[in-house]
């Protein structure tokens, strides 16, 4: 075969590189699900394929054929309606394309010229040509996807190439360009949000200090807008500056006649007038004069009175010296008038520091600070509903107004006879706006938005197909009313409030709630479909931006009312596995699902259910296992249809494997647990189910690891990465990488860590960094660092993970991070008693979890604290406890309890006269359980027990043994420890120099492990050896010159 061409090659690349660019580009201005993950397989593709040796001519194919499928995929971009965005169906098509590019990722990496790749090629042949074939396949499909959807034919020429690639170039910054110019038009009409007020008083004095302004404060209602117009009157520095200052109230003005009655008899003291030239006459005799106009939308609103409205304002701004202050709900100022600038943006909801001194300047500071964050979420931080709020808690108490509002919501707040007290009546008033009501369609778009609090993005909108005529006018006038904003994320949302109001008075209708439901449906089985090889950040983004939107949604569909319930429910299961697996907790909606099943009338999904339940383990409690392995059990027999035979398999598996992992963790029965898991393996394999089959050798792998079987593990998690290279399933991949470093085998803890540094690379290939699974590797790293005792290292892990994660987001490993960093505290000296509490807060999780393991962790940290304090009998006695209840059920607790009462100096430093017993049996078990590291500490803590005994030639030759071993796993602690005690043995016989030597390696070593109560130590045995060199440094000299003429010993070299 002729050689492929330097030059093709890197025509290609750079190619590939121009288009990756555009890709990224558009990525970073949509947030395009997938595009993350082709880009960064097609860099990692080019990285792989520059090595490669073999069948390169058939790899070139490949990438060029990827090139032009990554160009028309920029093509779909330009052509999506809205441009730029991707319809859900395009998108499903455009994942297909992922899982193909991975797939070829794992075939492009079997090239790699390696002994284990070679062998692979030689004993597997028809392996590598099925990958090869699924390959070419897949990329034969997303052309014909891709060229249906935007009709381009696949190029062969280079110079099309070329030419289409400046085009698109072009068109895709224009593209951008446009998206940059719309969102900054969008952002200049939002308002920002301050500290208080503060800063928008300081902006309107400002413009009042430099002359006579023009100025208008708007914002929806109950904003404030009042309140800060007042304040602007009454300070000190627009005091000086402005002779005359008038505040007319507007809001009973309903036409320009009596706006002018009001302004003339209330404030200029003149009689009731509608001349507007007597009152334009008047103010010129008053110099330096601010007038504010407040509540002027009651007269403006109406159409028949605007201009009429706005001539008088526009005759009044004429007036020389005349600074002019109106404010109005919206956000829109009225015409014929030249408005100051810069302008003040519409007032948006307190921040919440101001909110929370507002309540606690009306209700004091001494209620639960908990409840009243409560209460201050319930108002959305909108300025009239925390005052209201706040005089309810100063009459009731919070307890009594948060009991309260679960049943009264924003009635709560509507007990008073105006819109200063009544927070419904100020919202009537908006809602009754001639605005609203003159477009068709803005309250059918509010009444949507009013279950939705995460809002919607403009994209959203299109999208969603809402059978709303002309929803860009309505946007916008639900945006010049104040009725909704648009957040920081560029959504179109309502107020907390006005959404509570809006559900009570005019909900949406069920035929518009249709469309939502559909479309987040869509997003959510789109994820489902594709979450094991391409999905999150981006792909998810769509659902992470909507979290509540579908709680909201599908708590409408959970009734035994609905004919739909079945979908309905299905929705929930795959929004809480979305949920669990990206670090957003359990929601209450799966826990409502149970009680209508019987509704659902559907055996298939009850048990697809029933599998989630047991599979939720780790962040819900299974309230009563029993009963619903039995009604699982009853309902397998009932999966019969011929046609649904894969589907059924697959959720039979589940089933299988859920139970599995149940019975491992909560029950640590393991016959239990191996006989569901090899039910769920034999029917996930004899239905051809490639998913099902990793993710039951995967779980098959957590049970054995759990019972210390390692090399039980290795098999089963080598299997699975076999079946996910095939499948290009990267998460499934990066599973087995995880396993496999969890499995301590052969103590080789930097192979241990470049694994783990695999595994999270993969989930950043499949865009799902951050969530469970990534804290799952995180805390193995962390325990990585603390076999090796790098603590530092180990706790700065923790620290991150304990940050990134809650109690109810993600409690299992909230609850190890806790618990390790307490232990970690411990093991160097720096225990505080905020660390107790922090234990107490991890043996609850996991005793609401179910999870003994968890507390036996707490119970063990706690001995060594009852120990250290003094307390022999009580921390011995946990400690049996602890390793009588694991033993045989699990490795990790039994590992940690021998390693404590194996170390008899640490007893004996406690007054307690420790025999050998435990040492011997720590030995025993770690060699049993091919534990090499348990096996070096037991080792260790014998010679110790040989040293209290004075027997120092077999201690020397036990320490001598594994430091050789510690040195090999860059165990600092051990080596500094074996280090110490054969520095005293010499330091015995007098080689004082030779002692020396291995100390000062000890102390840098315990240094680095934090140890400082041993660096004490070393630094003492210094002291002391200065101190008998200073006595007799004759004998010194002697000592080294006899040192000196003979050969290294086998210890002196391994200290230095």
């Amino acid at each position: 075969m002729a050689p492929v061409s330097t030059t093709r090659l890197s025509n290609i690349t750079a190619s590939l590189t121009d288009v990756i660019s555009l890709l990224e580009k558009l990525n970073e201005a949509y947030e395009t699900p997938f595009l993350s993950a082709i880009s960064a397989t097609t860099l990692s593709l080019i990285a792989s394929i520059l090595d490669v040796k073999r069948n390169k001519e058939g790899l070139m194919r490949f990438m060029e054929d990827i090139l032009d499928l990554l160009r028309v995929l920029v093509v779909l971009h330009i052509h999506a309606e809205p441009a730029g965005f991707l319809a859900p169906r395009t998108l499903e098509a455009v994942g297909e394309f992922t899982k193909t590019l991975h797939m070829i990722h794992s075939f492009v990496e079997a090239q790699q010229d390696t002994l284990g790749q070679r062998l692979r090629h030689f004993l597997k042949p028809s392996e590598m040509n099925a990958m090869l074939k699924e390959c070419c396949a897949g990329l034969d499909r997303a052309r014909d996807i891709f060229e249906l959807v935007v009709g381009v034919q696949h190029l062969n020429n280079g110079e099309e190439r070329k030419l289409q690639g400046d085009r698109m170039h072009d068109e895709v910054m224009e593209l951008i360009s446009a998206l940059t110019d719309s969102s900054v038009s969008d952002r200049s009409s939002m308002p920002k949000i301050f500290h208080g007020r503060a800063v928008e008083l300081e902006a309107v004095v400002e413009l009042l200090r430099q002359g006579s302004p023009r100025i208008a404060i708007l914002g929806g209602g109950g904003m404030g807008k009042t309140s800060l117009a007042k304040a602007v009157l009454h300070h000190p520095d627009v005091s000086a500056r402005y002779e005359h200052r008038f505040f007319v109230a507007t809001d009973s003005a309903t036409t320009q006649p009596e706006l002018l009655e009001l302004v003339a008899s209330h404030i200029l003291g003149l009689h009731p007038t509608k001349d507007l030239d007597t009152i334009v006459r008047h103010l010129l005799q008053c110099p330096s004069c601010l007038l504010v106009l407040d509540n002027l939308e009651t007269s403006w609103e109406r159409r028949s009175s605007r201009t009429e409205v706005e001539e008088f304002i526009s005759r009044v701004v004429e007036v020389p010296g005349l600074a002019l202050i109106i404010t109005m709900r919206g956000a829109e100022r009225p015409a014929k008038v030249h408005w100051t600038h810069p302008s003040l943006p519409p007032l948006k909801p307190l921040p919440i520091d101001a909110a929370r001194q507002t309540f606690i300047d009306i209700a004091d500071g001494f209620h639960p600070s908990d409840e009243v964050e409560q209460l201050l979420r319930f108002t959305d931080y909108m300025p009239l509903a925390v005052n209201l709020i706040a005089h309810l808690v100063d009459d009731e108490g919070s307890s009594a107004v948060l009991a309260r509002w679960e049943n009264e919501k924003i009635s709560l707040l509507s007990a008073g006879h105006d819109k200063r007290s009544n927070l419904e009546v100020s919202i009537q008033i908006s809602l009754s706006s001639p605005r609203l009501t003159s477009q068709l369609g803005a309250k059918d778009l509010l009444a949507l938005l009013s279950i939705l609090p995460d809002g919607l993005s403009d994209v959203e909108l299109l999208q969603m197909n809402l059978p709303i005529k002309n929803i860009r006018a309505s946007r916008s006038t639900l945006l010049s009313t104040c009725l909704a904003y648009i957040d920081e994320a560029k959504r179109l949302r309502v107020l907390g409030p006005i959404r509570q109001h809006v559900q009570k008075s005019s909900p949406p209708s069920p035929s518009l709630l249709r469309f939502p439901r559909e479309y987040f449906g869509q997003l959510l089985n789109l994820y489902s479909k594709y979450w094991g090889t391409e999905n999150p950040a981006s792909h998810a983004s769509g659902l992470v931006s909507n979290l509540a939107n579908i709680h909201q949604t599908f708590q409408r569909e959970l009734h035994a009312d609905n004919a739909d319930l079945a979908n309905a429910i299905r929705c929930v299961i795959e929004y809480t596995s979305f949920r669990h697996l990206h670090g957003y907790g359990h929601t209450d909606l799966f826990s409502q699902v149970e009680a209508l099943l019987p509704q659902a009338c559907d055996d298939h999904l009850e048990i697809e259910y029933i599998a989630r339940v047991f599979q939720s383990y780790m962040y819900y409690p299974v309230s009563d296992p029993d009963l619903l392995v039995k009604r699982g059990l009853e309902l397998l027999p009932n999966l019969t249809d011929p046609e649904r035979k894969c589907a059924y398999c697959r959720d039979m598996g589940q089933f299988y494997r859920g139970l599995g992992s149940y019975y491992c963790y909560h029950r640590n029965n393991f016959t239990l647990s191996k006989q569901y898991l090899a039910m769920a393996l034999t029917t996930a394999k004899s239905a051809g189910l490639t998913e099902s089959t990793m993710n039951v050798l995967l779980s098959s792998a957590e049970t054995e690891c759990v019972q210390g079987n390692y090399s039980q593990v290795n098999l089963y998690a080598q299997e699975a990465r076999k079946l996910a290279n095939l499948s290009g399933a990267l998460y499934s991949e990066a599973r087995a990488l995880f396993n496999m470093a969890a499995s301590p085998v052969d103590g080789n803890l930097a192979r241990r860590i470049l694994m783990l540094d695999r595994a999270r690379g993969l989930l950043q290939l499949c865009n799902m960094s951050g969530g469970s699974f990534d804290n799952n590797i995180l805390t193995v790293m962390a325990l990585t660092h603390v076999d090796k005792t790098e603590y530092a290292e180990a706790k700065e892990i923790y620290i991150n993970v304990l940050q990134r994660t809650s109690a109810e987001q993600d409690p299992f490993n909230h609850s190890c991070c806790l618990t390790a960093l307490a232990e970690i505290n411990t093991i160097t000296g720096q225990f505080e008693d905020f660390d107790r509490e922090a234990l107490d807060r991890a043996k609850s999780i996991c005793q609401m979890l179910h999870y003994p393991s968890g507390g036996h962790f707490s119970d063990i940290i706690m001995s060594s604290l009852q120990l250290n304090d003094g307390d022999v009998v009580g921390a011995y006695t946990k400690l049996k406890q602890c390793i009588s209840s694991s033993w045989d059920k699990d490795a990790a607790v039994v590992s940690t309890c021998l390693n404590r009462l194996a170390d008899v100096k640490r007893w004996l430093l406690n007054g307690t006269q420790h025999t050998w017993t435990w040492t011997i049996t720590y030995f025993v078990w770690a060699r049993k359980s091919n534990e090499i590291i348990d096996s070096h500490w037991a080792l260790c803590y014998l010679g110790d027990y040989f040293l209290i005994e004075e027997d120092e030639e077999t201690a020397r030759n036990i320490f001598t043994a594994v430091l050789d071993g510690f040195t090999q796993m860059d165990i600092h602690q051990g080596r500094a420890h074996c280090m110490l005690r054969l520095g005293d043995m010499l330091e015995r016989q007098g080689q004082r120099f030779m002692a020396a030597e291995l100390w000062t390696v000890a102390r840098t070593l315990f240094k680095r492990s934090l140890q400082e109560r041993n660096v004490a130590e070393i630094d003492a045995r210094f002291a002391e050896q200065e101190s008998l060199e200073q006595e007799s440094p004759e004998q010194n000299e002697v000592e080294a010159q006899v040192v000196g003429d003979q050969p290294p010993t086998r210890v002196s070299v391994l200290g230095s």
